[in-house]
């Protein structure tokens, strides 16, 4: 009875050693090393290990009764509307800026600011600050950065109604 408890003990402590040294490496999916630095080209995880844009259901988006096209379909992700930011600033006759450096996206237009930023859930419009439903993303492939609808539309006095049946976003505007 000894040497069986012995042996089943003995095999329950090599599984649960394997077991232990898979949770390690799983914590960091895109870490190959053990060292305390991710890879060269990892900015940070929030937007750069998830796809969201490949993995999120596409939807439509009308903006003053006319359909917004895009080489990037808006995408809803966690039950908020995302948009490709450089067509939608585009499309609302707003002027656009991109550091580099803090990876953060300035949008202007007349007496109206908005920031965004790739590392923070923090936006502000006009210097007000707001915490966003979503983190700003942006797309892998294109390297595109996505915003939050609805917020930003807001920011700038309008409104934005959703049809779930059409999975389209109307969004109405002062022109």
């Amino acid at each position: 009875m000894r040497r069986i408890f012995g042996l089943v003990s003995i095999f329950l402590l090599l599984g649960s050693s394997s077991i232990w040294s898979m949770q390690t490496y799983a914590a960091h999916p895109a870490w190959d090393n053990q060292e305390n630095e991710p890879p060269i080209g990892l900015v940070e995880p929030a937007y750069s290990l998830i796809d969201r844009y490949e993995h999120s259901e596409k939807v439509h988006l009308r903006i003053n009764g006319d359909t917004f096209y895009s080489e990037l379909k808006p995408v809803k992700v966690y039950e908020t509307v995302m948009v490709p930011a450089r067509d939608l600033f585009k499309k609302i006759n707003m002027k656009i800026q991109f550091d580099q450096q803090s990876l953060a996206l300035t949008a202007s237009k007349s007496n109206t600011t908005l920031k965004f930023s790739l590392k923070s859930s923090i936006a502000t419009a006009n210097g007000k600050e707001s915490v966003l439903p979503r983190i700003p993303f942006r797309e892998q492939t294109s390297n595109r950065m996505f915003v939050p609808l609805r917020y930003t539309v807001e920011s700038l006095g309008g409104t934005v109604k959703w049809d779930n049946k059409q999975k389209t976003a109307y969004v109405t505007l002062a022109k």
